[in-house]
């Protein structure tokens, strides 16, 4: 055979053709896809004989003795029992979190919202009044608690019930965004309270008499 100018094989001249070496290349040529398609098929079958193994881990399933396949059935029942184990341990896994689940559920159906109550509301207005009255400079918590008179403090420290109705009561600040700011005092620490620039403008509206 020849190269075309177009790079592809073709047959020589006739003059220059000899059919014997033409036949021995062809017979050649079909020796060496026979080769090729037997070495397919045992690659063939030892991937069947793994599949099997990974797939039902049992010794019955592949010869351990086989000389082609022992190694590699080794190998796969060894991956076949790993799988296995996780499995297991995945399923395991799915039950706890199921059992999270419920007790998490339980935990949130149980428990009792928190919305404020008149009294909170009272002290809400209560407070957006004094903050409007003093231009809304900000107040401390610590001042919020005892001009409101959020519970009572001992003059030994011991008892400080206003510490902890104060902090409640910031909890109820915090939330309302529309009407409170809630940030952290910079000069002397804790945290302080002021109202909402549209807030504080809508309270000046009404003491003048608007909406």
């Amino acid at each position: 055979m020849k190269d075309s100018p177009e790079g592809i094989k073709s047959f020589p001249d006739t003059e220059q053709f000899d059919p014997a070496a033409a036949v021995l290349q062809l017979l050649d040529t079909v020796e060496q896809l026979k080769v090729a398609i037997e070495e397919r098929d045992e690659r063939i079958a030892k991937l069947e004989r793994i599949v099997d193994a990974y797939l039902i881990p049992s010794p019955a399933v592949g010869d351990l003795n086989h000389p082609d396949n022992k190694l590699d059935t080794e190998a796969a029942m060894a991956r076949a029992t790993r799988a296995l184990d996780y499995n297991v341990r995945l399923m395991k896994l799915e039950d706890f979190r199921e059992d999270i689940s419920e007790v998490v559920e339980k935990l949130t159906s149980s428990r009792v919202k928190q919305t404020p109550g008149k009294k909170t509301e009272e002290r809400k207005e209560r407070l957006a009044s004094i903050l409007f009255n003093r231009k809304n400079v900000p107040m401390r918590f610590v001042e919020v608690g005892k001009m409101l008179e959020l519970g009572s403090r001992s003059a030994s420290g011991k008892t400080n019930t206003r510490k902890q109705n104060m902090y409640l009561f910031g909890q109820h600040l915090e939330k309302d965004q529309k009407k409170f700011v809630v940030s952290q005092c910079n000069t002397s620490g804790g945290k302080q309270v002021s109202l909402t620039k549209d807030y504080y403008n809508h309270l000046g509206i009404k003491n003048r008499g608007g909406v």
